[in-house]
């Protein structure tokens, strides 16, 4: 954010269903405070290639109090959301099942998705962060930003497979992540001369605690199809299931940095 008032819109169209907006406002409160909101939205084909297409918006809003102080404070929160049909490429015979030599097949045509129509990725990110800074009268500025954060990615993506000469399938990879963050960063910062030349100074501490969490679904073997003139064709029966296990991980640590 900033006193100064803005709005400005961008809006983008081209082939293969592209379509972007975007939006910048930035308001004035008072003559010490101020907020500022960022909005987007795209949805577009993957260039060359049939049936995969990518869809997100996102929110970014922050305000900002202290313009006029000594001791500034800054909070924000984003949001983004992701709705994907993925695209996982061209099958690589990496069994030499042609006797190839592990290659793309002789005459593939690029565009061939071997996908299913049923495969998506959704991912959620939410983020939450405080800034707190204050300068005082030697010059020494100390900034202290925490953040909190939260994303969560849901996807099955089918790897294509070569099963013969003629004959193709994709094979599942799902994904149900829930990864979570902590981070709070403390900075001493100090800008002094030498002679001509100035110098920032900058020493810090940070303390950060992140975690992830998989719930397990089991990889499976999509229906066959042409491998030169893949079908359009849903998973059906070959959907991956939970199998009620989890995999979770978790790590905390200190760092601290001089420069």
């Amino acid at each position: 954010p900033s006193l100064e008032a803005l709005n400005r819109a961008e809006v983008s169209v081209g082939t293969d269903s592209y379509f972007r907006a975007t939006a910048d406002l930035n308001r004035p409160i008072d003559d010490n405070s101020a907020v500022r909101i960022n909005l987007m939205t795209h949805d577009a084909d993957k260039p060359g290639r049939d049936v995969a297409n990518e869809s997100r918006y996102g929110i970014y809003a922050a305000y900002t109090w202290g313009f006029k102080e000594k001791t500034q404070i800054t909070a924000d929160f984003l949001h983004t959301r992701q709705d994907d049909l993925p695209d996982a490429g061209l099958p690589l015979d990496r069994t030499n099942v042609l006797g190839n030599g592990g290659v793309l097949p002789p005459g593939l045509n690029f565009d061939n998705f071997y996908g299913h129509l049923d495969d998506y990725k959704k991912v959620t990110v939410n983020q939450l962060g405080l800034t707190v800074q204050h300068a005082y009268a030697s010059g020494l500025v100390l900034r202290n930003q925490t953040r909190l954060s939260r994303v969560g990615n849901d996807s099955i993506t089918s790897s294509p497979r070569i099963v013969n000469a003629t004959t193709a399938r994709g094979d599942t990879k799902p994904r149900d992540q829930d990864d979570q963050g902590f981070n709070n960063q403390t900075d001493l910062l100090f800008s002094f001369n030498t002679g001509g030349v100035r110098h920032d100074m900058v020493s810090g501490v940070e303390l950060a605690k992140y975690s992830y969490e998989n719930r397990r679904r089991r990889d499976t073997q999509g229906p066959s199809t042409s491998l030169y003139n893949p079908a359009q064709r849903v998973l059906g029966a070959a959907t991956p299931v939970y199998d009620g296990s989890v995999y979770r991980f978790e790590t905390f640590r200190t760092r601290a940095a001089l420069e």
